[in-house]
């Protein structure tokens, strides 16, 4: 069973500044949301609405590696989990501990940003970082906080690795 969380107060507060002349809950504020977030894999759910109809955004995060491959049987058998303890993550190349050392590439101004290993000699492209948001309500209808929620535990109960449901309740309707 997922478990809530509040949502750090410090990161809510700089996605709504970021996004209060544009929609918060349009795709590339989502993305921008779920890049604040610590967590690889949780889900988010947030309600806006102080004076108005209340709308929530609620997505999932789930940020893993996709490794190259041939073919696309061979690409969905094998997903590397993104782990920050076993993956070195720095823009430079660092030293690999040990061979199938794998480095996370950072620093790069795109969404695709490449994951190498270590094949004893030099780094090879392993694969690529993805770190989508999976998007299931987005803001576009009434949605009060308690309904959003009630939502998302539903899908973490679908997705079982899925146990932090981290919540933002800005909405006078939650609240009163």
């Amino acid at each position: 069973m997922a478990t809530e969380q509040p949502l750090e107060p410090t990161i809510a507060r700089s996605w709504l500044a970021m996004w209060e002349q544009q929609d918060p809950f349009c795709d590339d504020a989502v993305w921008h949301l779920q890049t604040l977030i610590p967590n690889n894999k949780c889900y988010v759910v947030i309600t806006l609405g102080i004076g108005r109809d209340p709308r929530s955004l609620l997505f999932r995060r789930w940020k893993h590696v996709l490794p190259l491959a041939k073919n696309i049987a061979e690409q969905k058998a094998e997903l590397l989990e993104y782990d920050f303890y076993k993956m070195l993550v720095s823009p430079e190349a660092p030293m690999a501990r040990n061979d199938s050392q794998f480095w996370h590439q950072t620093g790069a101004r795109t969404r695709a940003q490449k994951v190498f290993q270590w094949s004893g000699a030099d780094w090879m492209l392993y694969g690529y970082v993805r770190d989508d948001p999976i998007i299931s309500k987005q803001g576009k209808q009434n949605c009060g906080f308690m309904e959003a929620l009630a939502c998302a535990h539903e899908l973490a109960g679908w997705n079982k690795g899925f146990k932090i449901i981290y919540t933002f309740d800005n909405s006078t309707w939650g609240n009163a």
